[in-house]
């Protein structure tokens, strides 16, 4: 413990609070954001650009409207986007939040140009696939990114901006669409969405990497200089630093515990919700990567009279749970559903 204070120390040892313009600090976190938020522009304009599209691709390809052709041709985007999505962890954990916007915008441009100079239904269908690929790890990415980048107080507008940019890229590519629909060039709906691809990667390279996964990578003091950027004081950045640390702190050793432990004892379980209850069994399941099982496989002991005390609740919480449980005791609780529990009564009990 002695030893990490030092290092924390010596991470903040040339951090000065005149090194921090507040205006400057303002300035580059709305170009980060709204480059950032480029990204759901393309994923709207993307999933809509093939709605004015389709009736001419079908046309020059001669594809049937009850063709499973035609559904290839459709479906490949959302396809690929589960795909994306699915990468889009492992891509950001090991590239980094940054790279991997510029490896989304890299498959935007390259979707996008594979879509315009296809000869055929086949390179189409992959063009799509490629520009699903894209939305994929956008949408996984981009949310990200920017919750750990934008300060605290304009967090949640920043990802906010993020789903209205997907709905403005819907809008303006029926507008597009509407414009090329007029010399009817579908290649021209798909080619034009190569230039929003272009400056997204060229703005992607301006902008500095995550503070979170910088420190989780061991490199504090380039997430220092980051933070420097886009926070406004010193006490905001040593907060951060220190939220960070612990955060991943509790990702490592608390992830082992959760593993190894075989009992879980939890006391007085009259007062425990029944919604707390299988959010714990949820936990379990994920950290002991034991989905199957209730509670990840742990053997648990309850421990306590039945109804000796009702769980606390609020009058909201109490309505917003009624629809759910039927109670809020612990024995409503779903996981229960998947075993049956098995009470021990103690009609003698010592109390040291």
């Amino acid at each position: 413990m002695a030893e990490e204070q030092v290092r924390d120390t010596d991470i903040f040892a040339n951090l000065k609070e005149e090194d921090i313009n507040s205006k400057k600090v303002a300035r580059f976190t709305l170009f980060v954001c709204l480059i950032a938020a480029v990204s759901g522009l393309m994923f709207g304009f993307d999933t809509g650009v093939i709605s004015g599209a389709l009736a001419f691709i079908q046309n020059d390809f001669q594809v049937p409207n009850d063709s499973l052709t035609l559904g290839f041709i459709v479906g490949s985007t959302p396809a690929g986007a589960c795909i994306g999505a699915l990468c889009g962890g492992m891509i950001s954990s090991r590239l980094g939040r940054r790279r991997s916007l510029k490896v989304s915008a890299l498959f935007f441009i390259v979707g996008a140009l594979v879509c315009t100079l296809a000869p055929g239904v086949a390179v189409m269908i992959l063009g799509k696939l490629i520009l699903g690929l894209a939305i994929g790890i956008a949408s996984f990415v981009t949310p990200l990114y920017l919750s750990e980048v934008a300060p605290e107080n304009i967090r949640g507008s920043m990802i906010s901006l993020y789903q209205l940019m997907i709905t403005i890229g819907i809008a303006v590519s029926y507008v597009s669409d509407l414009g090329f629909a007029q010399i009817e060039s579908w290649r021209g709906m798909f080619g034009v969405t190569v230039v929003p691809a272009i400056l997204l990667l060229i703005g992607v390279h301006f902008v500095p990497g995550s503070p979170k996964w910088l420190i989780a990578k061991g490199k504090d003091h380039e997430a220092i200089e980051v933070l420097k950027k886009v926070r406004t004081s010193v006490d905001k950045i040593r907060t951060e630093v220190s939220n960070i640390k612990d955060t991943l702190k509790y990702n490592g050793e608390k992830r082992k515990i959760l593993r190894e432990v075989e009992l879980i004892i939890i006391d007085e379980i009259s007062m425990v919700r029944a919604d707390i209850i299988d959010f714990v069994d949820k936990v379990l399941r994920i950290y002991s990567r034991n989905m199957r099982e209730p509670f990840g496989g742990k053997q648990l002991l309850l421990v306590g009279d039945v109804y000796q005390l009702e769980p606390v609740l609020r009058e909201e919480d109490r309505q917003f749970l009624r629809p759910f449980y039927p109670s809020a005791y612990f024995f409503d609780a779903h996981v229960f559903r998947e075993f049956q529990l098995v009470s021990i009564e103690l009609r003698k009990v010592y109390r040291q």
